[in-house]
């Protein structure tokens, strides 16, 4: 999305960053994050200006992110409904080869994200974390680089990466869309991986345990790349009346669709082994 704004300056030293400024800097980005299925709600102000022409509404963002300069929230509409809303930081790095390698290389250390460029040398760069989308725009030397985190929305008009996208109670009376945080879905991981026999595998979009000897057979998260991260599912098997059969289960901290979606294919994936 092309920006119009004239960013405040903010002096950093990404490359000679100590410990505890990064961990400052991924502890920001992750409550970006975590404000992005609620499109940023708690962290709005007043509004800054209204692009008519470009149907934009801009905000203050009143969240700093450590060593950026100023934030603001832009609500983008499409005949006439809400189409997307983003949290941009301007001055996150210098906007030179230097400074979007370290921005980059710091995003990739908080988030494990992959960065693609668009449009060429000085097109946005973008990357996925779930349905949550994270951008770097170039500004040119007196804007620096921009960090943005997005939200779109459905054609029902619910936000895609929302824990409670397509919430509604099962037949047995349960709630579909129980999530948990995303600290939990790396902490249930772990314990599987630290049990006896974990045999670890990764892909593009997961990575996981395989185990011969403890239960469960298989546990694996969900990589940024795949829609329903943050979400972990875990495949086990049971016997019952002499027979022996494969049942998945998860839980998630990202999209409840998504993640239902994965937890289906599962499911169908378990019934075609052995047929």
């Amino acid at each position: 999305m092309k920006r119009a704004w004239v960013w405040v300056f903010a002096s950093i030293a990404w490359l000679s960053a100590p410990a505890a400024w990064a961990q400052d800097f991924c502890a920001d980005l992750r409550v970006m994050l975590d404000a992005a299925p609620t499109e940023f709600a708690d962290i709005t102000g007043a509004r800054l200006s209204e692009e008519p022409e470009l149907h934009l509404l801009v905000f203050e963002g009143t969240f700093g992110l450590t060593g950026a300069g100023s934030c603001a929230v832009a609500q983008q509409t499409v005949d006439g409904r809400r189409f997307s809303t983003s949290y941009t930081c301007s001055h996150t790095g210098s906007d030179d080869a230097e400074g979007l390698q370290a921005l980059r290389s710091a995003t990739q250390d908080c988030l494990d994200v992959v960065w693609e460029q668009q449009a060429g040398d000085l097109g946005p760069l973008v990357a996925q974390y779930g349905l949550i989308r994270l951008s770097i725009t170039h500004n040119g030397e007196r804007g620096g680089l921009a960090l943005g985190v997005e939200v779109f929305r459905d054609d029902r008009g619910e936000v895609m990466g929302s824990p409670t996208r397509g919430n509604r109670i099962e037949t047995n009376g349960e709630q579909r869309c129980s999530p948990r945080s995303p600290r939990e879905i790396q902490e249930f991981l772990t314990i599987y991986g630290e049990r006896v026999g974990a045999e670890r595998f990764e892909s593009s979009q997961f990575v996981g345990y395989r185990n011969a000897i403890s239960r469960p057979v298989v546990a694996f998260a969900t990589r940024p790349s795949h829609p329903a991260h943050p979400a972990i599912i875990v495949r086990d098997v049971i016997e019952e009346n002499g027979s022996r059969s494969l049942v998945a289960s998860g839980d998630f901290a990202g999209d409840c669709e998504a993640f239902h979606a994965l937890l289906n294919e599962v499911v169908e994936m378990n019934r075609n082994i052995g047929r």
